[in-house]
Parts: structure tokens; C-alpha cells; sequence
């Protein structure tokens, strides 16, 4: 199993999960939708579109990769990112343990 792939993926999803979310939000503001349960497959929709677009203009991944990051997007990759940074991934504070080396 690829693990920096897949949190590379998840990294992606986050940035594309906020301008999905951004988007849906202003849909809602403008009462285009009046069915909640249509806005749920509007809100599938718009982040499966934003999350390919996203990866296939700014990243080198393929659209199988991409279809993925719609899908994480959708799902919260914040949230999926913080389940895992802990299990698969190193955690970031881990990362940031740096020792200073003092010159003379």
C-alpha cells in the first residue's frame, strides 16, 4: 500500500474540500435549492467536479487519483486526515522535533 500517496491525496482534498465547500455554501445562501435531500447529491457532485479539476490542473496525478480526491473531498479530508495522522501517518508535531545545533 502507497501510504504517501494516499496522504498526498488526502493533502489535496483539503485544499479542494474548501473551495467545494465555499461553493455549496453559496448555493445555499442563494435558495437556488429548496430540497435538502437534493443538496446532498449537489454537494456530491460539486466536490467530485471541484476535487478532479483541482488535481488535473495542479498536480501530476491521473484521473483514477483524482476521482479519489473528489471522493475525500466529499467525505471531510480534514477529518479523514486527523483519524489517520496518528495510525498510518506521522504526526505533524512529531515531524517538528528538531534538535538546534549551537556554533561557535
Amino acid at each position: 500500500m502507497n501510504i504517501d500517496l494516499i496522504k498526498m491525496l488526502l493533502v489535496i482534498s483539503c485544499a479542494s474540500s474548501i473551495l467545494s465547500t465555499a461553493f455549496v455554501q453559496k448555493i445555499k445562501t442563494a435558495s437556488i435549492i429548496k430540497c435538502n435531500s437534493c443538496l446532498l447529491y449537489i454537494s456530491f457532485f460539486i466536490s467530485m467536479l471541484f476535487g478532479v479539476v483541482f488535481t488535473l490542473s495542479f498536480t501530476k496525478y491521473n484521473v483514477i487519483e483524482s476521482l479519489w480526491v473528489g471522493l475525500f473531498s466529499f467525505l471531510g479530508a480534514d477529518s479523514l486526515y486527523k483519524a489517520f495522522e496518528d495510525k498510518i501517518f506521522s504526526s505533524y508535531s512529531k515531524l517538528q522535533n528538531v534538535t538546534e545545533i549551537k556554533r561557535d
